[in-house]
């Protein structure tokens, strides 16, 4: 397959670049909406991998992405803004 030179074509991670373990997610979560969170694990899917850690450099060298907001502030405004919507 040939690979496109188009930038606006490109598959591009926006993320930090620092790794998360999904196991770890309940106790950055529990900490902003002040409750258990517990994750219900299940059987993998075909397309499930089991583990992702996302490299950033492509979106820093195509369109000048620099991510700003790590995983635990970004938990802490999504939860934010999910109780100006909707509580």
């Amino acid at each position: 397959m040939e690979e496109n030179s188009n930038p606006l074509c490109e598959d591009i991670h926006i993320l930090p670049g620092m790794p998360v373990k999904i196991v770890d997610l309940p106790d950055l979560i529990s900490q902003h909406v002040k409750q258990d969170v517990k994750i219900k694990f299940m059987k993998p899917r075909n397309y499930d991998v089991d583990r992702f850690y996302g490299d950033p450099t492509k979106a820093e060298e195509l369109i000048g992405f620099t991510a700003k907001v790590n995983i635990n502030k970004g938990i802490k405004l999504t939860v934010e803004r999910f109780e100006e919507v909707f509580l």
